[in-house]
């Protein structure tokens, strides 16, 4: 496990590097001598090495990417990657391009006023304030600087992002409501807590699976919900049959 620590993940990612360079640069085997091979038929071949496969989704296209000191976070969201920072307003860059690259996640963003380049590795990583485990790892390049390392989750997709009221009414009015819900790329914000996915499972076109952190009133735990829309309905079911469901609200 890597800590969102500088030194430790970089040599993570080092370490990813330098075993794909390993295995792209082994010389090639030596042409088998046809004469010791008549002489000995009985000889057993050598055993055969297989590269691991790694599935392509290992990193998912729609990702969060946290950092600490600096304090960044950054999160894909549709076809832009969204940024925010200590005393910094968001920024949203229309994504350039997304692929994997050795395993790695690469995200380019970019527009007339900067560019962000996010790597996302499928390496578990602990936050170095919080102590709290993420299924990845991640660095941000913001305007061409210095990567910063941090933790990194699954984003929840987009079809699921908007503001859900109970009603119309709520819709009409945010102040009419304390039942609403706020769904980003980030995760869930209700009346007195959020939720943020540490899993992210498609369960089909409609609906995913997720394994939230929840934080508020001075408190922590951990749930699990499934989101499932249809049409302009959102329902969320939890443990001991729970039961939310929430119209969107087209401001």
């Amino acid at each position: 496990m890597c800590r969102m620590d500088t030194t430790k993940t970089a040599r993570c990612f080092l370490a990813v590097a330098l075993a794909a360079t390993v295995a792209a640069c082994q010389p090639d085997a030596p042409a088998p001598d046809t004469d010791a091979s008549a002489g000995s038929s009985a000889a057993a071949a050598p055993e055969a090495t297989v590269a691991p496969v790694v599935p392509e989704d290992s990193v998912p296209e729609a990702v969060v990417v946290s950092t600490n000191e600096p304090f960044w976070q950054a999160w894909v969201e549709g076809g832009e990657l969204a940024l925010v920072g200590a005393g910094v307003d968001e920024r949203r860059y229309p994504i350039q391009s997304s692929g994997l690259d050795q395993a790695v996640r690469v995200v380019n963003a970019a527009n007339a006023s900067g560019k962000v380049e996010m790597r996302v590795a499928d390496l578990a990583c602990q936050d170095s304030m919080s102590g709290a485990d993420f299924p990845m790892t991640g660095t941000l390049s913001i305007d061409g600087g210095e990567a910063i390392t941090g933790c990194a989750r699954p984003a929840i997709p987009a079809h699921f992002h908007g503001r859900w009221a109970p009603d119309a009414a709520g819709c009409a009015d945010a102040a009419a409501t304390i039942e609403d819900i706020e769904i980003d790329g980030r995760g869930m914000r209700f009346h007195e807590s959020m939720a943020f996915p540490v899993e992210v499972s498609i369960v089909d076109g409609g609906s995913v699976r997720l394994s939230n952190r929840y934080s508020g009133e001075g408190e922590q735990w951990e749930s699990q919900q499934t989101l499932a829309v249809s049409g302009d309905t959102l329902v969320i079911t939890g443990p001991d049959d729970q039961r939310l469901e929430r119209i969107r609200c087209r401001d």
